[in-house]
């Protein structure tokens, strides 16, 4: 990232101040579907069981209208997904689909 200088020329930000603008930017943002009931009952660490918390999001896999978040726990610091919603094996062809994939196309 480049920033203005008072005398008009153009410099490179240090890399501390790039890592500080990326930690405080939000990772998710904008508007989805998700299954309330389904995602906190599974916003746990799957390693030590503690509560996960959508602000702690690292990243986000967007499959259709579903999407599948990454999480690092505070308290293990073990790498965590949290799907947004229900998964079924399509009996066709034995892929995993989102439901509200299959329910947002019919």
């Amino acid at each position: 990232m480049e920033i203005r200088t008072e005398n008009g020329k153009i410099r490179k930000k240090p890399v501390e101040e790039n890592i500080e603008e990326l930690e405080s930017s939000h990772i998710v943002q904008g508007h989805r579907i998700i299954d309330i009931e389904y995602m906190a009952k599974n916003m746990h660490c799957s390693f030590c069981k503690e509560r996960l918390h959508l602000e702690d999001i690292a990243k986000e896999m967007v499959k259709g209208t579903a999407s599948i978040f990454e999480e690092k726990c505070k308290n293990c610091l073990k790498k965590n997904t949290v799907k947004s919603g229900k998964e079924y094996i399509n009996p066709s062809t034995g892929r995993s689909l989102f439901v509200i994939n299959t329910k947002t196309a019919l």
